[in-house]
């Protein structure tokens, strides 16, 4: 679009975009790679990107992570008819947005593993016992898959075991009542047999 329309409805679109994302930054190109719109005053050299190569020919979404930063990158081409004419780059905080959504921060940690290299760890500590879970996506075009990311989630091994705990103490007492109460009811039902079999023997046999 022109310059005039370009500063009249790009920025409200893209600060609408922006909200509650932890979006880093955003650019928008054309096909050669040079900047049309950016939100940061310095933003990478993208012309030599193979990553924005390769999205521009295909005119496929690329998404790839920097391991450094911490960020992930979406390049998604922006086509008009059957040409692209140029992409959008969006660079996201990894670390944000995990940390946004890990609301049992207390007990449960996060791993990322990329080629199973370790390059993300929240709440993990070495010293305490977890009960983990791994999860490597196999389906196509997913965002785990593209980027051959796991995720190991794990919790702690007290509070994972804390409601198999509760529920044994459930059954020791429930087990424990079911004993007692059977062998008052034994104890009962024994004397009311034996007691008059006792009286009649007394009769019997006086002393």
């Amino acid at each position: 679009i022109d310059q005039y329309d370009r500063d009249k409805y790009l920025l409200p679109l893209i600060t609408n975009f922006k909200k509650d994302k932890y979006l880093k930054s955003l650019s928008v190109l054309d096909f050669d790679g040079r900047i049309i719109y950016k939100t940061e005053k310095h933003p990478p050299n993208f012309s030599n990107s193979q990553e924005l190569r390769l999205s521009l020919e295909l005119a496929q979404t690329v998404n790839y992570f920097k391991t450094i930063e911490n960020e992930i990158v979406f390049i998604v081409p922006i086509k008009y008819y059957a040409t692209t004419q140029g992409a959008i780059i969006a660079t996201y905080n990894m670390r944000k947005i995990i940390e946004r959504y890990n609301d049992y921060a207390q007990f449960i940690y996060t791993k990322f593993f990329k080629n199973s290299l370790e390059y993300y760890s929240k709440n993990y500590e070495r010293d305490k016992n977890y009960y983990r879970y791994n999860h490597s996506d196999t389906k196509n075009n997913t965002i785990l898959h593209n980027l051959s990311i796991t995720l190991e989630i794990g919790i702690l091994e007290s509070v994972y075991l804390q409601p198999l705990q509760k529920l044994t103490l459930v059954l020791f007492f429930s087990g424990l009542l079911i004993f007692v109460i059977g062998a008052l009811s034994a104890y009962y039902l024994a004397t009311a047999i034996t007691h008059p079999i006792l009286v009649l023997f007394d009769k019997v046999n006086p002393i």
